[in-house]
């Protein structure tokens, strides 16, 4: 059978869950309460369910006090918190509580309170829980005894902590019950309470999230204000850093670039020597290679005089100097000097600058003529200084 009260407060510690039905009024009778133990592994929602196991099936409005959600101050510069719409208020709370709470403010829920405006600053007494603690709870409560009307810490103050589980006296925290749900329900709502019908402001996910962005702007606002000496400071000290870093940065600069530029200047110089060896080693390669044509040139002119020999006249001396051969012998006529001329040319072909006939005579030999050429080749002929190359025979001789 159900008996008409006004309300029911559950607490839940960590130790100890207590109900306390109270009735209805300005200021309820106690109508019936109970304490127990909590068993070690029993969850927030399980605790709940513990408190109503025993005792009349009375249905009201329900309070759950717990000392599983966060509670204490919040502070915001009071021309930030002027600025805040009502409905925004709660999201910049819990956006600054965060910090203290370690609660997400997109998942959680808050009850808040304002304490004080001193200065500059206003501050609010703030209770925050999770959205799955919200859950758990609502769920845990059963049916018959109505729905959750608030959530709140078990604190009488932000700044101290209340044992309602101080002896077994039940008188004890029955009268702590009271005075908890008076002070809540007195014109100065001087207790911060987490109201589960208030997630209805919150259905709509476009107006959920500009309020996420907005709070987000005002919150950090709020924060840089509250805390702008400290973080001045702080940005005094940072930047004086960065200024050390900077110069010791430009230290290092100048000296990467001095020896960049020493190792550049070294580069050079080896490039310069490098260079210099290897045109030196092209020029031995080249008068090894010229050395060693002119070391096959003496064989090479006696090897084209031996082509131009014929039955018409004889070599009597071979003489190689500089870039000049001087040819002496004995010739039938003039004109087979004048074809040995011209297969002269021939044979030697471009590396002959000249051929001139220096000297032509009568010989003691009857018709014979005695004759003289010098070959004078040009500087792709023979290389200057040779050494000089001469052959004479005693006797006239046909080369061949």
């Amino acid at each position: 059978m159900n008996t008409a009260t006004q309300h029911t407060v559950v607490l839940v510690s960590d130790s100890f869950i207590a109900r306390v039905d109270i009735s209805a009024g300005p200021v309820g009778d106690v109508v019936w309460s109970k304490r127990t133990e909590r068993p070690e592994d029993f969850s927030l929602g399980e605790s709940i369910e513990l408190a109503y196991d025993d005792g009349p099936r009375t249905k009201g409005r329900v309070w759950i006090l717990t000392d599983e959600v966060w509670s204490g101050e919040v502070t915001l510069a009071s021309k930030i918190a002027k600025a805040i719409p009502t409905g925004q208020l709660e999201q910049t709370l819990a956006l600054q509580a965060e910090e203290h709470s370690g609660s997400s403010p997109f998942n959680s829920r808050l009850g808040h309170v304002a304490m004080r405006r001193s200065g500059a600053d206003s501050t609010w007494w703030v209770t925050q829980a999770e959205q799955d603690q919200l859950d758990e709870v609502t769920a845990a409560i059963p049916a018959w005894a109505g729905k959750l009307t608030g959530l709140a810490s078990m604190n009488m103050a932000p700044d101290e902590i209340t044992d309602f589980f101080e002896g077994d006296n039940t008188e004890s925290y029955g009268d702590l019950a009271k005075e908890w749900l008076a002070k809540h329900l007195s014109n100065d709502g001087t207790i911060p309470i987490i109201e589960p019908d208030q997630r209805a402001t919150h259905s709509s996910n476009a107006f959920r999230n500009s309020l996420i962005v907005t709070t987000i702007v005002i919150a950090t606002t709020a924060a840089l204000h509250i805390h702008g000496e400290r973080r001045l400071a702080d940005a005094e000290t940072v930047l004086s850093r960065i200024v050390n870093y900077e110069k010791q940065l430009r230290k290092d600069v100048d000296r990467s670039e001095a020896k960049a530029i020493q190792d550049l200047d070294a580069q050079e110089e080896n490039q310069a020597n490098l260079t210099a060896e290897i045109e030196n080693q092209n020029r031995l390669r080249q008068q090894i290679g010229e050395r060693l044509a002119s070391s096959k040139r003496p064989s090479q002119v006696l090897s084209t005089l031996e082509a131009t020999a014929g039955m018409g006249h004889w070599m009597q001396g071979i003489e190689l100097k500089d870039r000049r051969i001087t040819l002496s012998g004995l010739a039938m006529d003039c004109l087979t000097v004048s074809n040995l001329l011209e297969r002269l040319e021939l044979e030697f072909g471009s590396l002959l600058s000249r051929v001139q006939p220096s000297e032509m005579s009568a010989t003691p030999f009857g018709d014979l003529v005695q004759f003289e050429l010098r070959l004078t080749f040009s500087e792709n002929g023979l290389l200057p200084n040779e050494q000089p190359l001469s052959v004479h025979g005693s006797v006239a001789a046909n080369v061949r």
